[in-house]
């Protein structure tokens, strides 16, 4: 339902209602494609390898801290 505006001179000509409040949207402005790597697959995988450089890098400062530590008390 689109009411038109009853002051002409506060909006601007051909201005309703539902466009001033952002329910009436232009879709193909808001249109986007996805590119090859872009789908719910990739994301996954790349939160997985995300955990696992965590994981490694957490384990690998370890070492190198237990290392260090052992190093000074010789």
């Amino acid at each position: 339902m689109t009411v038109k505006c009853p002051d002409a001179q506060r909006c601007r000509p051909g201005c309703d209602i539902t466009t001033m409040f952002g329910s009436k949207k232009n879709k193909e402005e808001h249109r986007y494609y996805l590119l090859p790597g872009m789908g719910r697959s990739n994301r996954q995988r790349h939160a997985q390898f995300l955990r696992w450089a965590l994981a490694v890098g957490i384990l690998v400062s370890g070492l190198v801290a237990f290392f260090i530590y052992y190093m000074n008390r010789m």
